[in-house]
């Protein structure tokens, strides 16, 4: 009997202790780091808890987690550098330094890490620097670094975000944040609880004009993930962005033992939302969290020899997913896609290789062909249909296999591409008089023109990249051998059948580049159906070596978009309206293209006369980005072109209902003699 009321008043000494403790005033403080200080409040006592928080807001967007955490925890929230009470650094920093900075000053010496968004960054960072400083990792709508965000879903409102910032109007900037994260792109944000959203917006408005963010993990966690031994829970808003949804599934397949759990009904600050939910959920992670496994995952990557007629090609696949192949141009081999693969892989298998007589395949001792090269590879890694990625000859390439095998690729990005059958003029064959007879028959000459001299290939301002090249090219001389041109078997001109390729098509050419190139870029992109051209501003000839993160913003968004836009494409709005739908009922947050493609499609119909179609293609963007005034704006142009002012009316009031500053909206309105209110239904 003594006994047991022994440990009952034990218990509840511990209880009241921890009550006591978590009722206790926060100790508050600043902790010095290099060019600033991090403000920072401790509650409770326990195993240390360190609470991140996410871009733009501050340590009080823990409020609603730090009470049910401090009765068992030591609990830590700070301000990021740049945010609430820490001021932003002088020169450069990298966060999650300073995360262990601030662990190193309060005699943290392990601590389970929980952040939200910018917060999982810093978190995810530092688990992968200083792995035996972490106990477990508490990931809310998480971002990454290196993780190539293609912003599908809210891309459309970073010009008003851009012109506020510009204009000094932090609230406009914090309001359009919070409507693209706190709302989501699939609400309003008068579907967000307004004392939430008030919350929000006091702490995301003094932030709002600042610079926020630090350096990353070099090299980024993107690639790293399997170096994470921590275990880890992935909580995310089911209506959170795309880009997020995909970061949570990236770690749930390359960290074992992740558990991942969705909250219904709620974007990217569930624990503002979900408070009990949320809290539930990481006391009872952080009470017991799962032993991470005994082995860890192959890292996803193969690098190989394909057997081919009469020689081997190195080959190497990356990632998972769709497959995408990227194959090289005529002068560097496949190493040239080295910035730009960890971010492809993210998302998908990314297949690369050196083509016959490029860096580490065999040279050719006969005549060969490198269509029944590619044709090999893709056998090789049991490949049905790529999205095939090529560059200047390796673009035209990928033109030839799609022309020989129709049906059995998923996209065409060519970058730079040449195709065969379009003539090459003499300024293109003696590089604008650079590239002299002398040049050309010196080894050690011709090797340094593309880096030195010539203005095409690389922009005259990469230099990080013309000296990386002079050291691929000076490693690999066989790369400027003729002897693999002089032994290919070309298959036909490629040019008169262009119109014959039916897959979507994305066709880049650098600004730099020189303007055979740009002109074979055009005859591309007016030969091939729906083709798109863009132009990459400050890149020669090999924006992935130039400008990798820009040619990944580019890339990728295609890609995701590529399978919905050939629905588009071959069997017309109706159609992928369907697929929408279908897509929808499965995933409420399921995004097939953005918003300002199908806007592009649909006023590229509207300017060639084809109302009905535009009409059609609005329609669609409407129902895939109901939210946006944007959409129901372009809606009601072309029903206004096509002689439908009800419908144009209707369209109008529901833009300007959704946004009260859409002059556009309210103008139109005014020219149909309508007014905002007393909005028929849209149609």
């Amino acid at each position: 009997m003594r006994r047991s009321l022994t440990v009952v008043l034990t218990v509840l000494s511990l209880v009241l202790l921890s009550t006591v403790a978590s009722a206790r005033a926060p100790i508050t403080g600043f902790v010095p780091v290099p060019g600033g200080k991090l403000f920072y409040e401790e509650w409770g006592a326990g195993p240390a808890v360190m609470l991140i928080h996410g871009g733009m807001l501050d340590h009080r967007m823990w409020d609603p987690q730090v009470e049910a955490l401090a009765r068992h925890y030591r609990v830590i929230r700070y301000d990021v550098a740049s945010h609430g009470q820490s001021p932003t650094p002088e020169g450069e920093w990298k966060s999650f330094e300073h995360l262990g900075l601030l662990m190193q000053a309060l005699r943290v010496e392990t601590a389970s890490l929980v952040g939200l968004s910018m917060g999982c960054r810093i978190a995810i960072d530092f688990a992968i620097a200083h792995p035996e400083k972490v106990r477990a990792l508490v990931l809310l709508d998480p971002g990454m670094s290196g993780f190539p965000f293609t912003g599908r879903d809210f891309m459309a409102r970073m010009g008003e975000s851009y012109r506020a910032r510009q204009a000094g109007d932090a609230r406009r900037v914090a309001e359009l944040f919070l409507a693209s994260w706190l709302a989501g792109p699939h609400r309003t944000p008068s579907q967000v609880d307004p004392a939430v959203w008030a919350r929000a917006l006091e702490m995301a408005t003094p932030n709002a004009l600042k610079r926020l963010e630090g350096a990353e993990l070099e090299p980024p966690a993107v690639g790293r993930l399997g170096e994470i031994t921590a275990p880890v829970l992935v909580i995310e808003g089911e209506l959170d962005c795309e880009d997020i949804h995909r970061i949570a599934g990236l770690i749930d397949r390359r960290v074992p033992g992740t558990r991942r759990v969705v909250i219904p009904g709620v974007a990217h600050m569930p624990n503002l939302e979900r408070p009990a939910e949320v809290n539930r959920l990481l006391l009872d992670f952080l009470r017991q969290p799962p032993a991470p496994p005994t082995t860890r995952p192959l890292v996803q990557a193969r690098q190989e020899m394909v057997e081919v007629e009469g020689g081997r090609l190195w080959a190497e696949s990356r990632g998972e997913g769709e497959p995408v192949v990227l194959i090289h141009d005529g002068l560097v081999h496949a190493v040239e896609w080295d910035d730009v693969l960890p971010g492809l892989a993210s998302q998908y298998q990314v297949i690369r290789y050196d083509r016959r007589g490029y860096g580490r395949s065999t040279a050719p001792q006969a005549s060969f062909s490198h269509l029944a090269d590619l044709e090999a590879v893709l056998r090789h890694f049991a490949v049905g249909k790529p999205h095939l990625v090529g560059s200047s000859a390796g673009g035209g390439l990928t033109i030839d296999f799609a022309v020989a095998h129709p049906g059995q690729v998923a996209s065409l990005t060519l970058v730079g591409a040449v195709v065969s059958g379009f003539p090459y003029t003499r300024h293109f064959l003696g590089r604008g008089g650079r590239l002299t007879q002398a040049v050309f028959a010196d080894p050690e000459q011709f090797r340094r023109y593309w880096t030195t001299t010539d203005p095409y290939f690389l922009a005259p301002d990469s230099k990080a990249a013309r000296e990386r090249v002079a050291a691929i090219l000076e490693a690999s001389p066989q790369n400027l051998q003729p002897g693999s041109h002089q032994l290919e078997v070309p298959p036909p001109p490629a040019l008169p059948r262009l119109a014959s390729i039916k897959v979507p098509t994305l066709v880049l050419v650098g600004e730099h580049d020189i303007p055979d190139v740009h002109a074979h870029a055009g005859a591309i992109a007016a030969g091939i159906p729906h083709a798109r051209r863009a132009v990459l501003a400050g890149c020669g000839h090999a924006p992935y070596i130039e400008q990798p993160d820009d040619f990944v913003a580019t890339v990728l968004p295609f890609l995701q978009s590529a399978p919905f836009l050939g629905v588009l494409d071959d069997q017309g709005a109706a159609a992928a309206t369907q697929v929408l739908r279908e897509a929808r009922a499965a995933n409420r947050a399921a995004i097939l293209a953005s918003e300002d493609e199908l806007n592009r499609r649909g006023y590229e119909l509207l300017a060639n006369g084809a109302t009905q179609d535009a009409i059609a293609v609005f329609r669609l963007n409407v129902e895939a980005f109901p939210t946006s005034a944007n959409t129901h704006n372009s809606l009601g142009e072309a029903l206004l072109a096509a002689g439908d002012r009800d419908g144009a009316t209707a369209a109008y009031r529901k833009a300007l209902k959704l946004d009260p500053t859409s002059e556009s909206a309210r103008a139109a309105l005014q020219k149909l003699g309508a007014s905002p209110a007393q909005a028929p239904t849209p149609r």
